[in-house]
């Protein structure tokens, strides 16, 4: 990005940029994939005040703004994730036809599910 546009757009310096791009280590630090063509880096900032956060990918960046800045949203989501609710409702249970379904089989008469999740095996 050139300096013009990092000072107007973000009051940043080129070596204040520089070092947060360092810091990321080659790449993005919430998808953790590397910067390629296709992955480019971007200053995230929070949109209520304007305090940079760091840099994350393009694309992180769009979810993020996506999100409107609402950690209490993505902590439940995260806790939604790691602990669906359907299973305490109705078990393990997979889409027919998915990953999960297929991976189902059979061993010594029991269904044996590889839970997708965590890749540890349930017997039913």
């Amino acid at each position: 990005m050139k300096a013009a546009t990092l000072k107007r757009k973000y009051g940043l310096t080129p070596p204040q940029h520089a070092a947060m791009i360092e810091a990321t280590g080659g790449r993005c630090v919430l998808c953790r994939k590397r910067w390629s063509r296709t992955r480019l880096p971007a200053i995230d900032h929070r949109h209520i005040d304007g305090l940079v956060r760091g840099i994350v990918c393009v694309q992180c960046n769009d979810k993020l703004g996506f999100l409107h800045d609402d950690a209490g949203w993505l902590t439940r989501a995260a806790n939604y994730l790691d602990r669906p609710p359907a299973l305490a409702i109705i078990g393990v249970h997979f889409v027919p036809g998915s990953l999960g379904a297929a991976k189902s089989a059979i061993k010594d008469g029991q269904v044996v599910i590889s839970v997708a999740w965590d890749g540890n095996e349930e017997t039913l």
